[in-house]
């Protein structure tokens, strides 16, 4: 039972992550914007032939998703951590496996799964638009080159793993406020909040940001962890 619930967090979670990217702005239309959905469902394939693929991908990046993927991405292996605390089934299996292979065990499981919900919910967007859109416009833009398929599945690439990275460090960002304070409703707000803060660096696809994020809570979970354990 436990295991189909978390299928069916996770399919909600992937889900949710197309649905935001389909509801990324991408034409201005009459002084109103038109989001990606609007596009394919109400728009001329004439018209969408103004776009492609990778105008279509990075238009999630000026919507939502950088504040409403993390929440949604954190929410399974937050929620995992939260129940295990509360019931505090958490001290049976460290005296099981040790402490440390405890901790590192879900800090891997919380980076793991925050990733993959976000790259496999990326990667459907995707899909969708790849059906609707072409590798480059149809119109002739001034000071366009066209790009191969080569090209444009590194670029995509490179931005998918770039999400997913993102994805990960937030759901350990989300899973160490659940250490913090307990309080799972909490803790997603906060992930919330601090999203909005670091939208620039979102937006910026450095992989810095998610490198030192994953470095800086690997030592914090073990500072946070070894705390919690003296006071078992």
């Amino acid at each position: 039972m436990k295991v189909r619930k978390k299928l069916f967090y996770y399919i909600i979670c992937i889900a949710a992550i197309a649905i935001i990217c389909l509801l990324s702005g991408l034409f201005i239309i009459n002084d109103s914007e038109c989001s990606v959905i609007e596009a394919i469902l109400f728009l001329p394939r004439q018209k969408l032939g103004d776009s492609d693929i990778e105008s279509a991908f990075g238009a999630c990046y000026h919507g939502w998703l950088y504040m409403l993927m993390p929440v949604v991405v954190s929410a399974p292996s937050a929620s995992y951590i939260y129940e295990e605390i509360k019931s505090r089934f958490y001290v049976n299996v460290w005296g099981r496996m040790g402490k440390y292979r405890y901790l590192y065990s879900r800090y891997i499981y919380s980076a793991l799964s925050g990733a993959a919900a976000a790259c496999i919910g990326v990667l459907l967007y995707t899909a969708v638009i790849s059906c609707f859109f072409g590798i480059n416009p149809t119109k002739e833009i001034i000071g366009y080159e066209d790009k191969t398929l080569t090209e444009l599945i590194l670029r995509l690439g490179n931005n998918i793993l770039y999400i997913s990275l993102y994805g990960g460090v937030m759901s350990l960002l989300a899973s160490f406020i659940i250490l913090i304070y307990n309080n799972l409703y909490f803790s997603l707000s906060m992930v919330f909040i601090i999203s909005y803060m670091l939208r620039e660096c979102f937006v910026s696809v450095n992989f810095i940001y998610p490198a030192a994020g994953g470095i800086m809570f690997l030592a914090l979970y073990s500072v946070m962890w070894r705390f919690r354990g003296e006071r078992v």
